[in-house]
C-alpha cells in the first residue's frame, strides 16, 4: 500500500508508518510468524523466521524475512546453509517486477523520516537464481514513468521531488525534477541531470539537448492533473493476481489456463495435500492421503513421449496433475529445444485431469496450465 501513484499517498504513507511505530512499540517480545498470510503484514506479529514462497515462470521461489531490531536500519539479504536468501528489514518486502524483466523483485521499505524512506530493491537475476542488490531509492513511493524510468517519489518540504532512474540492473541515477523549486514571484520548476548535478531552471534548458522525450518536464514540472498524459506515471506496486502464493514444501502448482482457479500439492512427513480452489481464495476441494494412498509416476523414461503424474483417488474420481511432453515429430523427427530455456521443448505442458470410474478415454475435467504461473517438482520427487 506505500507505492502509489499520487500525492494522497503521502497522507496515506505517514498513516501506515505511524501505525506501524505503535504497534510495534507495544510488542517488545514478537512471537513467530512462520504461519502467518504475508499480505496481513506487517500489521501482524512479526517473529524472527517468516517464510513465504511464490511460483513464477517454473520456479518456486522462497524467502526467509527476518525482522530487524532497530526500525531504521537498511535491508540486508544473505543466505542461510540451506542456499535460501533470508532478508533482514523493518518490513515484510513487497515482489515487484521492477526492471520488467518478467520476474519478480524484491523491494523493501525502511522508514527514515515522517513520510521518506528508502526502498532496497533486490533484482532477480534469473540466470544466477539469486536476488542481487541494486541502488537504493528515496522517497515515499515508487512509479514507472512510460518512457521506462524507474521514479522515486519523495517529500520536499512542503512540495515533492521526483528522481528518476535507469529501468536496468543498476537502477542508476539519471536525473532529478522539483516542480516546487522557486516559490512566489520566481515561482518555477528544476531539473538536476546526473550525480551531484547542478539544479537549472527547466525553462531555461534546451529542450532539443535533452536525453529524453522533453514531455516528462512538462509532465512532471505540473504535478497537478495533465489532461494529455493522465497515465504517464504508472503505480509500481505489489499486483496480487501476479503472485502464486504457495507453501515452501510444494510439489505442484497449476494456475489453469483463464487464470481463475489453481490446483496445488504439498508434501509432508505423512503424505500429500490436494488443494483446489479460487485463485489466492478458499480451497473448494482439499484431499490429504498418506504416501501408500497415492499413485505417483515421476517418469516414464522410455517411448516417443515424456511424462510424470501425481494421481488422487477420492471416491468414484480420480485426480491427475501431469507434465508431459513429446520427443519427436509426427515424421519421426526430434524435437529441438525451444526458445524458453526452462522448458525441454515447446511441446511441455502441465495439466489436470479428473477420470470418473476409471473411464480414462472420456475425462470429466481436463484443464491445462498456465506455464508462467506453474511449477511441478514430480520428476525430483523423494518419498521420506
Amino acid at each position: 500500500m506505500r507505492f502509489g501513484s499520487t500525492f494522497s499517498k503521502c497522507a496515506l504513507a505517514f498513516g501506515l508508518l505511524t501505525f506501524a511505530v505503535s504497534v510495534q512499540a507495544d510488542q517488545p517480545e514478537l512471537p513467530d510468524c512462520a504461519n502467518a498470510p504475508r499480505e496481513n503484514g506487517p500489521n501482524f506479529a512479526s517473529g524472527p523466521d517468516c517464510t513465504f514462497s511464490w511460483v513464477e515462470n517454473n520456479r518456486l521461489q522462497t524467502v526467509i524475512w527476518t525482522q530487524v531490531a532497530d526500525d531504521f536500519e537498511p535491508a540486508v539479504l544473505d543466505r542461510n546453509e540451506a542456499g535460501v536468501p533470508v532478508l533482514q528489514s523493518s518490513w515484510l518486502p513487497e515482489l515487484i517486477d521492477v526492471d520488467q524483466d518478467g520476474w519478480l523483485d524484491l523491494v523493501s521499505f525502511t522508514r527514515v523520516g515522517m513520510v521518506n524512506g528508502t526502498f532496497d530493491v533486490f533484482l532477480y537475476n534469473p540466470e544466477t537464481a539469486t536476488f542481487d542488490q541494486s541502488a537504493t531509492l528515496y522517497g515515499h513511493t515508487l512509479l514507472r514513468d512510460l518512457d521506462g524510468f524507474i521514479v522515486s517519489l519523495g517529500r520536499n518540504g512542503p512540495g515533492a521531488i521526483y528522481q528518476f532512474h535507469s529501468a536496468d540492473r543498476q537502477l542508476a541515477f539519471q536525473f532529478e525534477i522539483d516542480p516546487y523549486a522557486r516559490r512566489g514571484k520566481d515561482m518555477g520548476c528544476d531539473i538536476a541531470v546526473g550525480e551531484g548535478g547542478d539544479p537549472w531552471p527547466a525553462e531555461e534548458i534546451d529542450l532539443t539537448a535533452l536525453s529524453f522525450d522533453p514531455a516528462i518536464l512538462v509532465h512532471y514540472c505540473n504535478p497537478g492533473d495533465d489532461p494529455d498524459q493522465p497515465g504517464r506515471a504508472v503505480s509500481l506496486g505489489e499486483e496480487a493476481a501476479q503472485i502464486e502464493d504457495v507453501s515452501a514444501n510444494t510439489l505442484f502448482h497449476c494456475r489453469f489456463q483463464g487464470g481463475t482457479h489453481t490446483v496445488t500439492i504439498t508434501q509432508n512427513a505423512d503424505g500429500l495435500r490436494y488443494a483446489y480452489g479460487p485463485l489466492n481464495g478458499t480451497p473448494e476441494l482439499v484431499m490429504e492421503r498418506t504416501y501408500d494412498e497415492i499413485a505417483i509416476f515421476s517418469d516414464n523414461g522410455a517411448g516417443p513421449s515424456r511424462f510424470g503424474e501425481i494421481a488422487f483417488t477420492n471416491g468414484a474420481y480420480e485426480y491427475v496433475a501431469f507434465y508431459a511432453y513429446e520427443l519427436f515429430d509426427a515424421d519421426g523427427v526430434m524435437i529441438q529445444s525451444g526458445d524458453n530455456p526452462l522448458y525441454p521443448n515447446d511441446t511441455f505442458m502441465r495439466g489436470l485431469v479428473v477420470y470418473k470410474d476409471n473411464d480414462v478415454a472420456n475425462p470429466v475435467f481436463r484443464r491445462n496450465c498456465d506455464l508462467d504461473q506453474s511449477f511441478d517438482n514430480i520428476l525430483g520427487f523423494d518419498r521420506p
